[in-house]
């Protein structure tokens, strides 16, 4: 029944990232998803901390002399897991750069020599309560940079979920996938109304919230019409506007809505879920470098070794595999926004509690839902006002 309601290569694409055109399947991947789910694992921990900071702070309280109640331990313990985490990913990232022969083996083996390493970063790190006084404006310029890779790679995921689906539109002679770029689209735009009376119900900020909605009504208008290149066909940028403004207005309302003192749990999930969206969609993209030089040297090698042996020939192919495999220079943004969103973790989990008074989740939040629109606005308007260059993804 259900594979009759829904293709089965819709199915599988949702499981296993089929939205995206180009998939790592190499084992560098099976490596970044190991250092996501690292991350996420201590976030989570770092969570428990926080829901049950009195009890905590009963029992470990000595690790952190200087705090005095509850909230106070809890903030740096978060802080220390999350500061321990990001120079840990920092420090894989710094030996897989420097040395060629170390780069395999450190990035995507010695896990246990790498637990060790962190649990020794970390201890330094508790012990070290001076640097967690620090940690916000430590963290704040590498969570501005996360959010930044956030919005762009956000935009990505959606640009290629709609490029396939159209793509299957235009390559079938059935009216499906119209249908499915259509309703997906109008349902953002349910989500984008209701979080807009959700605004008006529950802010006294709606007018920061309506010209936010009307910002959105246009990009989507004109993502569609004769003056952006896009505006082709109807159905060519569709979903990936619709949701990319979806982001924006979820940021937007969150931030306006809900009071930072209040411990909402539903939105800091969503808030992890689609940081995680995008570090997944950054671990799944192929870098294209790689497998072009690697055939190059392929080629080459079989042209020497024309006249040696067969078996000779199967070494060069392994060894020329393996070094396909070695994490290069692409390896080096993946790692470096997953260190970033460590400490945008950080800053997450303790809902930016060093400012408060001073608004900061309110401003981070608008700070989102501002790149959101901007840099889908620029992925719009820059080729008409660049044409000479190739803006092609």
């Amino acid at each position: 029944m259900l594979s009759w309601l829904i293709p089965k290569e819709f199915c599988c694409g949702l499981i296993c990232a089929g939205i995206l055109k180009n998939l790592n399947t190499s084992t560098v991947l099976h490596a970044r998803l190991v250092y996501i789910c690292l991350s996420l694992f201590f976030g989570l921990v770092s969570l428990f901390v926080k829901i049950f900071a009195q009890d905590a702070y009963s029992k470990l309280g000595f690790l952190m002399p200087d705090c005095l109640d509850g909230l106070c331990f809890s903030s740096h313990i978060i802080h220390a897991v999350m500061l321990s985490l990001a120079i840990f990913h920092f420090v894989v990232l710094g030996i897989t750069m420097a040395s060629d022969t170390l780069a395999f083996v450190c990035y995507q083996k010695c896990w246990v020599l790498k637990f060790l390493l962190y649990f020794i970063i970390l201890f330094i790190c508790v012990w070290t309560t001076s640097v967690l006084d620090y940690y916000f404006w430590i963290a704040l310029v590498f969570s501005v940079v996360f959010i930044c890779l956030q919005s762009v790679y956000l935009i990505e995921f959606n640009y290629d979920w709609n490029d396939t689906w159209f793509d299957n539109y235009s390559n079938s002679s059935s009216q499906y996938w119209a249908v499915m770029l259509i309703s997906f689209s109008v349902i953002s735009w349910v989500l984008n109304i209701g979080m807009l009376i959700v605004t008006y119900m529950y802010s006294q900020y709606f007018w920061v919230s309506l010209g936010g909605f009307f910002a959105a009504v246009v990009i989507t208008v004109f993502s569609s019409s004769a003056l952006c290149e896009n505006g082709c066909n109807e159905y060519l940028a569709l979903l990936s506007s619709s949701v990319t403004m979806t982001y924006a207005s979820y940021f937007l309302t969150s931030a306006l809505v809900v009071d930072p003192e209040d411990q909402n749990y539903l939105i800091l999930g969503l808030d992890i879920l689609l940081s995680v969206l995008a570090l997944v969609y950054l671990a799944f993209t192929v870098p294209d470098k790689l497998k072009p030089n690697g055939h190059h040297e392929l080629n080459q090698t079989e042209m020497k070794n024309f006249g040696n042996s067969s078996k000779e020939i199967e070494e060069s192919k392994v060894e020329s595999d393996e070094k396909e495999d070695q994490p290069r220079s692409n390896n080096m943004l993946f790692q470096s926004a997953i260190g970033c969103y460590c400490f945008f973790l950080g800053m997450v989990l303790t809902n930016w509690e060093w400012d408060l008074k001073g608004n900061s989740p309110l401003i981070a939040k608008c700070a989102q839902a501002g790149m959101c629109m901007g840099f889908y606005l620029w992925t719009l308007i820059a080729p008409t006002l660049f044409p000479d260059r190739d803006f092609s993804r």
